[in-house]
């Protein structure tokens, strides 16, 4: 094969995976609607109208990255926590240590969470605030949080 062919071999399959790529984006959007605003103040955008949507939205994106951060540092707490659990020996002062970790992981994840909620829910019209509480009054903290199997 010459490089002309081959060059051109090479530009049709390119061709082919970027229409494949963008083909399944689009399709993805028709059939699923637009994506989910990220996780965990997400659910504010369910209750409110497109227009208020829109204006939020670059409020949520703007945040997932340090909500990510910060649930990872809970998981890892988390983890150090169950691992010092299985050990044979129990360990007081690790555990403790292990759960003050997780204390302050959970208190940092909550207080930004609030803080970005403050943020976000402040510049709401009274009756879009009042679209929330009813959400949130209507779904059950079991609807909105999934629960591990070995919690039932």
């Amino acid at each position: 094969m010459n490089k002309g062919r081959i060059f051109t071999v090479m530009l049709i399959v390119s061709l082919g995976l970027n229409f494949l790529f963008i083909g399944t984006i689009i399709g993805r959007n028709i059939m699923l609607g637009p994506p989910q605003f990220p996780h965990p103040l997400g659910w504010v955008a369910h209750s409110i109208d497109k227009a208020e949507r829109d204006k939020i939205a670059p409020l949520l994106r703007e945040n997932t990255l340090s909500n990510i951060r910060l649930l990872k540092e809970m998981r890892i707490a988390r983890h150090e926590f169950n691992q010092l659990l299985m050990e044979e020996q129990v360990d007081e002062t690790a555990i403790d240590k292990s759960l003050q970790r997780l204390r302050n992981a959970s208190s940092d994840y909550q207080s930004t969470v609030h803080q970005q909620m403050i943020v976000i829910l402040k510049d709401l019209k009274p009756e879009q605030r009042r679209k929330v509480a009813r959400y949130l009054m209507n779904h059950r903290r079991s609807d909105r949080m999934p629960r591990h199997r070995n919690d039932r």
